[in-house]
C-alpha cells in the first residue's frame, strides 16, 4: 500500500509541475523580441580608435656620486690611523708618494688606484707595508674609519 501511495504521489507532483511546461509548448513559447530598427538619423557615426597613450617619460634618477678618480687624489695629503700609529702619506705625480710616520720620518712610497679602492706602499728596513684604502665621493675609509684629509 506503501508503494501505491508513493507513486501516486510522484505522479501528482508531475503533473502539476509539467502541465505549465506543457501549455507553454502548445501555445508556442515566446521568442526574444525582435530588434528594433533605429532610425538613419540616431545612428552615431563610428568612434575612432584612440591610439594608446604614450607611456610617461621615465623620472630622471639621481646619479651615485662620481668617485675621485687618480688625477683628482695628485697633490692630496691624507691622515690615515694604522696599527702602528698615524701615518700621513702625501700623494704625488706619477704614482709617488711620500709616507710620515713620528717615530721613522718620511719615507718613498707609491701609490695606485684600482677601481674604488687606494693602494699605498712603503718599505723601511726591508719590511713593505701597504695600506689599501676605500674611496668614497667625499672620503677615504680604511677599516671601516674615515681618513682625514689634511689638504
Amino acid at each position: 500500500m506503501n508503494n501505491k501511495l508513493l507513486i501516486g504521489f510522484f505522479v501528482a507532483l508531475a503533473v502539476v509541475l509539467g502541465l505549465p511546461l506543457v501549455s507553454q509548448v502548445q501555445r508556442g513559447a515566446p521568442t526574444a523580441p525582435a530588434a528594433v530598427p533605429v532610425p538613419a538619423e540616431r545612428v552615431s557615426p563610428p568612434v575612432p580608435q584612440q591610439q594608446p597613450a604614450p607611456p610617461p617619460a621615465p623620472r630622471p634618477q639621481a646619479q651615485a656620486p662620481r668617485l675621485p678618480t687618480a688625477a683628482d687624489l695628485v697633490g692630496t695629503a691624507w691622515e690615515m690611523k694604522t696599527p702602528e700609529g698615524a701615518v700621513q702619506v702625501q700623494l704625488n705625480q706619477g704614482g709617488q708618494a711620500i709616507a710620515s710616520h713620528p717615530m721613522v720620518g718620511n719615507l718613498n712610497a707609491t701609490w695606485r688606484v684600482s677601481g674604488s679602492r687606494l693602494t699605498v706602499k712603503a718599505t723601511f728596513m726591508g719590511q713593505s707595508q701597504t695600506v689599501t684604502c676605500e674611496i668614497g665621493p667625499e672620503a677615504l675609509w680604511y677599516n671601516g674609519q674615515p681618513v682625514r684629509r689634511l689638504r
